[in-house]
């Protein structure tokens, strides 16, 4: 049955590409699909949010698997990263303006590969010793949103800036979906914890090969 949906999936974007080639006035220009800086952007935005969503769906889990944590510390040990990157949110967008969005992200990409090896590597050490790591993480997804959004206007032409960000949009979101459920299925195939972690990483080192030469 799953490769039946994979095989719906595929000949459901083989038509989408064919449509936007022959129709004169296609909603999504073909030309977006030719644009290989921004196709590499899509893809960042869509392993970022596959690594952001994986965390906070696989981190909890470990916790409760390991410590036996209730809920109420788990959610308190995960607040300080949120809370430092939403105080640093605005801090992270005028670094990306000073130093160019390429230089941010790159930093980025490697905070988030770094936290992942190191969340493999404490994963019996305190649980305080992960709510300090998800810090560097939670930065690290920060930096990558802010300078990738920053990095789409750098590769489209003005009229065609709106259905671009669009598009980033769904990517992003599209790996937010796609995040959790590759989490559980690592789960289910009874993957070590630490082994998942380094997987994530592994994802990230793809993202940062994924990084478009851009003079920003």
């Amino acid at each position: 049955m799953h490769w039946l949906y994979l095989f719906i999936g595929t000949a459901l974007l083989a038509w989408f590409d064919i449509h936007i080639r022959k129709t004169s006035q296609p909603f999504i220009q073909a030309s977006f699909l030719r644009n290989g800086p921004f196709l590499r952007i899509l893809w960042i935005g869509f392993l970022t949010f596959v690594c952001n969503t994986g965390l906070f769906f696989l981190l909890p889990l470990v916790m409760k698997h390991t410590f036996h944590l209730p809920s109420s510390t788990i959610g308190i040990l995960i607040l300080p990263g949120a809370a430092v990157a939403a105080m640093l949110g605005s801090s992270i967008g005028r670094w990306t303006d000073h130093y160019g969005s390429s230089w941010i992200l790159k930093i980025s990409q490697y905070s988030l590969v770094s936290g992942f090896i190191l969340l493999g590597l404490f994963i019996n050490l305190p649980p305080w010793v992960d709510a300090l790591v998800v810090i560097i993480l939670m930065l690290a997804f920060n930096g990558l949103l802010t300078a990738s959004g920053n990095l789409v206007s750098t590769t489209l032409s003005v009229a065609e800036l709106g259905i671009g960000m669009g598009i980033f949009t769904l990517f992003y979101l599209l790996g937010g979906a796609f995040g959790p459920a590759l989490a559980g299925r690592l789960i289910d195939l009874n993957i070590p914890f630490s082994i998942i972690y380094y997987i994530f990483a592994m994802l990230g080192v793809l993202s940062y090969w994924l990084i478009p030469e851009t003079k920003s």
